[in-house]
């Protein structure tokens, strides 16, 4: 477009050059005698007046909050500001348009119902701790989406100044109108939807729930430790240039954990010449020599001692999938161990041909599949390859439908809005639930203490954490399932299971 050239040319003149180009590649463009290329001038620049300002060192916010203290709570009555695009503006069009003859379905994939299950699920929970635990609480609820202008009218609301709680705005252009203000008057805002760090700098008023995919590196570690520990490890990625910087950053992760040598018993191996001996129906024959790694073990030697065990190098092996797909791993794949191949990319095509490319080799090696950052987001991806390669995704929230307190919130969802929970439901409830207990057991200034504060949710746990007194908190917790059996099946996170995280 900037030279006003067509894609066809483009190719025509790189053949190399795939569907995406990358950092360091050179193209070559051709240039059209009406499209003048010239350098770019800077503007000048003013120099500014020099002002000096006295430097004040700044008050931690937050910090003579007194939660964890011996004091009786019951009696507070807690202020909640709910900020959700509700499109009210849109509600006198959305009757006109609605008619008896209207599907309901269709009137439900308006923006203006987007988030009505989120509102519903935070106001079950609030109903269930005003309940259950005679909590006074007041839930007010602002109708803030995109517009910056709602953003501050909703601030203006005196009610603001009284909140303990601010939950949304659920977008990114007002919830940077709102937080300054959460953090002016010390009151704790929750993001439930954001996966940007950068919302947490400098403002040790938010808290973000969606854990950060750089979490996830030192939690795949702890379960290839714990779970796979004489497992033969291979990263894959789908290009040398693509998400170098999260390749190198998991490698490195990973290699703390993986031992450098494996000892592999000599049974095993003579299993595996036992089993190719009878496919080569030699009868009471063995093969003399097998090649497993690498290495070439002998038959005889292998019986002289079959109790003592072999040591095998174990480097983690690093594949790049537009080099040479899977032949790489054909032949380097053992025969006597686990293969656990992780595959870091968020692309929806190069993740369905992988798994079609695996899955053909899954028959011959004892196999387990994990996809990064978040392959439960990709549809075309066949359930019957997953199960095959024993598939292990993470996720931000798990739904148990066979939990009891799941079924129970179903149940009075469906009971008091006559439809079904959908994620945001769940998500809101959990969202109200664990920080509507936190100002009830840890006071209307709970900040400093939410990082110890654990209380059960329905689909996930929140973890949060705070890298510096100057930022906010974020939730660390990723959930970790596999696919098993026709079902999936939740593996706890033994990365929390230390207490001292």
């Amino acid at each position: 477009r900037d030279f006003e050239v067509d894609s066809d040319e483009i190719y025509e003149l790189n053949p190399e050059v795939g569907r995406k180009v990358y950092p360091g590649q050179t193209l070559k463009i051709p240039l059209l005698d009406h499209v003048e290329i010239a350098p770019i001038q800077p503007e000048p620049i003013e120099t500014p007046e020099v002002i000096e300002v006295e430097e004040i060192e700044p008050e931690l916010p937050f910090a003579d909050s007194d939660c964890y203290k011996d004091r009786d709570y019951s009696y507070t009555e807690y202020k909640v500001a709910l900020l959700l695009p509700l499109y009210l503006d849109d509600a006198d069009h959305l009757l006109k348009e609605y008619s008896e003859n209207t599907d309901p379905e269709l009137l439900r994939n308006k923006k203006a119902f987007s988030f009505l299950n989120f509102y519903r699920g935070f106001m079950l929970a609030a109903d269930s701790m005003a309940r259950s635990q005679g909590m006074k609480i007041v839930v007010k609820v602002f109708d803030v989406d995109h517009s910056v202008k709602k953003a501050h009218a909703a601030i203006a609301d005196p009610f603001f100044r009284e909140a303990h709680l601010i939950v949304g705005p659920l977008f990114s252009k007002a919830f940077e109108v709102v937080a300054p203000f959460a953090l002016s008057q010390q009151i704790p805002i929750v993001n439930p939807f954001a996966k940007r760090n950068e919302i947490v700098m400098n403002n040790p008023a938010v808290i973000k729930l969606k854990p950060s995919d750089e979490d996830q590196y030192a939690q795949l570690a702890e379960l290839l430790r714990t779970k796979y520990s004489n497992a033969k490890i291979y990263l894959y990625q789908a290009h040398q240039y693509t998400q170098s910087r999260e390749m190198a950053a998991l490698r490195e992760k990973i290699n703390a954990v993986v031992p450098h040598q494996i000892a592999i018993p000599k049974r095993d191996i003579l299993a595996v010449i036992k089993d190719r001996s009878q496919k080569m129906e030699l009868k009471n024959e063995l093969i003399p020599f097998i090649t497993i790694e690498g290495q070439t073990f002998y038959t005889s030697e292998l019986e002289t001692n079959p109790l003592d065990s072999v040591l095998l190098p174990n480097p983690v092996s690093t594949m790049v999938y537009a080099v040479d797909s899977v032949r790489s791993f054909k032949r380097q794949a053992s025969v006597v161990r686990e293969n656990v191949v992780i595959v870091l990319s968020d692309n929806n095509v190069f993740a369905t041909e992988f798994v079609n490319k695996m899955n053909q080799v899954a028959d011959t090696f004892n196999l387990t599949m994990i996809g990064l950052p978040e392959w439960e987001q990709f549809d075309q991806l066949f359930n019957e390859n997953l199960m095959k390669m024993k598939a292990i995704y993470f996720t931000s929230n798990y739904i148990n439908y066979a939990d009891y307190f799941t079924q129970m919130f179903i149940n009075q969802y469906r009971q008091r809005y006559a439809s079904e929970p959908d994620n945001y439901a769940f998500e809101a409830f959990d969202i109200g639930w664990y920080f509507l207990n936190a100002l009830k057991h840890l006071g209307p200034r709970p900040m400093p203490c939410l990082s110890q504060f654990r209380v059960p949710l329905l689909q996930t746990h929140f973890f949060l954490k705070s890298s510096t007194p100057k930022n906010g908190y974020e939730n660390s917790y990723w959930n970790i399932y596999q696919y098993k059996q026709f079902k999936r099946e939740l593996i706890p996170n033994a990365y929390f299971f230390d207490q001292e995280r």
